[in-house]
C-alpha cells in the first residue's frame, strides 16, 4: 500500500497551489482546489474543522458528458451533493442525479466479491478527492461515472434550474471552456470509459 502524501491545511489549499497527487504514487487521484471565494452553504457536519462526504457524478449519454453550472459557486461541475446519513454513496449518486437533472443514472456494476446475507457490494466511486469549502470546512468527494438514457434535463421540485451542457471530447478540451483542471480530467475520463 502506498504511503499517504502529506496532507494540506485548508490555508495551503486555499492558496490555489497547483494540483497535487492526493496519494503518493497515485496516477490519477487529484486534490481539487476550489477558489477561495466560495460562499458558505449548509452542511451536514457543522463542527469546526468538519468534513462532509459528497458525491459528484459525470453522466454520459450518446458520447457526451454532462456538466452543470453550480447554482451557488458559479463554476462547472458534475452533478452532485451530500451523502445523506441514511444512504450509501451509490444511492446518493442515483438520488442526486434524479433530483438535480431528472435523469435515471446507471452505475457500472459493483465488483463481484463473495459475500453473505449481511453484505452486499455497492458500485465504488472511480476517484476520491478532498477539497476545502471555506476556512472551517472541507468535502471528501466520491467521483462516479455513469450512464443516462436521455439528455432531457428536468430539475426536480426545489432544484435550481441552472445552465447545463452536454459536451463532446472536443468541447471538453476547448480552452475557452472555463473549467477547473480536475473537472476537465474527470469529464474526459468518463467519456473515455463510457462513451
Amino acid at each position: 500500500m502506498p504511503a499517504l502524501a502529506p496532507s494540506l491545511s485548508v490555508a495551503q489549499a486555499m492558496s490555489r497551489e497547483p494540483l497535487l497527487d492526493a496519494f503518493a504514487g497515485a496516477e490519477y487521484a487529484y486534490l481539487r482546489l476550489c477558489p477561495p471565494y466560495l460562499p458558505d452553504v449548509p452542511h451536514l457536519n457543522t463542527m469546526p474543522g468538519g468534513v462532509d462526504v459528497c458525491i459528484e457524478v459525470f453522466c454520459v449519454h450518446d458520447k457526451r458528458v454532462l456538466l452543470r453550472k453550480h447554482d451557488k459557486y458559479d463554476i462547472w461541475l458534475g452533478v452532485g451533493g451530500h451523502v445523506e446519513p441514511t444512504e450509501d454513496p451509490a444511492e446518493a449518486a442515483i438520488r442526486e442525479v434524479r433530483e438535480e437533472v431528472g435523469l435515471e443514472l446507471e452505475l457500472p456494476a459493483p465488483p463481484d466479491v463473495p459475500g453473505s446475507d449481511r453484505h452486499r457490494q455497492i458500485s465504488p466511486p472511480r476517484y476520491l478527492d478532498r477539497h476545502p469549502i471555506n476556512d472551517e470546512h472541507e468535502h471528501v468527494a466520491l467521483v462516479y461515472f455513469g450512464y443516462v438514457s436521455s439528455d432531457a434535463i428536468l430539475p426536480g421540485p426545489g432544484e435550481a434550474d441552472v445552465e447545463h451542457r452536454w459536451l463532446t471530447v472536443d468541447q471538453v478540451l476547448d480552452p475557452a471552456l472555463e473549467v477547473m483542471p480536475s473537472i476537465r480530467f474527470y469529464a474526459l475520463k468518463a467519456l473515455a470509459e463510457l462513451a
